[in-house]
């Protein structure tokens, strides 16, 4: 009863509560959440609460409130917005135009027989507007993949993949090169820990 008095105060549209004892979702190898953890965010349609707040208020047994729903929201938006910054950038740089669309087999002959999981930064986007990209690691593990793609790919004399290699050292290692110290720092915690982890 008391639940649903709080739900009231709190109005339609402001999602489900989390449960005291839901187990936190756990991710699957290829850095997409399990069935589980699909259906959470699916089921957040109505809320825009991102599913790394989730996982944290679950962790600790905390139950979302009206206020907390809103501060994620605004905290989802600022996310967003710095993150496009940097996706900018990188849609900026000197060799960009190799990874704006997706690669095809005409232009990469059996491309799609050696890279299963093709990305480019026009998906990037189209993910981060959509919000099947909503944090940080998402969005570096997508960027990281792209990389590797080519990198796979081309031959180590081939011009793309020492473009690729480039690329990614100015968008990933170097972040502060490319004029967003403070929005890596504060506002989408970039991190350049998880080029030395196996995220493939």
């Amino acid at each position: 009863e008391e639940e649903m008095e709080m739900k009231e105060d709190c109005g339609e549209g402001e999602g489900p509560y989390l449960s005291e004892v839901e187990p936190a979702a756990s991710e699957s190898e290829d850095g997409y959440g399990p069935p589980s953890q699909r259906y959470t965010a699916d089921s957040l349609a109505s809320s825009p609460i991102s599913v790394t707040l989730i996982r944290t208020l679950s962790l600790f047994g905390f139950r979302s409130t009206c206020g907390e729903d809103q501060e994620a929201v605004q905290a989802q938006k600022i996310w967003k917005k710095a993150i496009m910054l940097v996706w900018r950038a990188a849609a900026n740089h000197r060799y960009a135009s190799v990874f704006l669309q997706p690669v095809s087999d005409d232009i990469a002959p059996g491309y799609h027989s050696i890279v299963h999981r093709p990305m480019d930064l026009s998906a990037i986007k189209k993910n981060i507007e959509s919000g099947v990209i909503r944090t940080t690691a998402e969005f570096q593990r997508d960027i990281m993949l792209m990389f590797q793609n080519a990198i796979m790919y081309n031959s180590s004399d081939h011009d793309v993949y020492h473009m690729a290699l480039e690329m990614q050292r100015d968008v990933l290692e170097r972040p502060t090169d490319l004029g967003f110290k403070d929005t890596y720092r504060k506002d989408i915690g970039f991190s350049t820990e998880l080029l030395d982890e196996s995220v493939f």
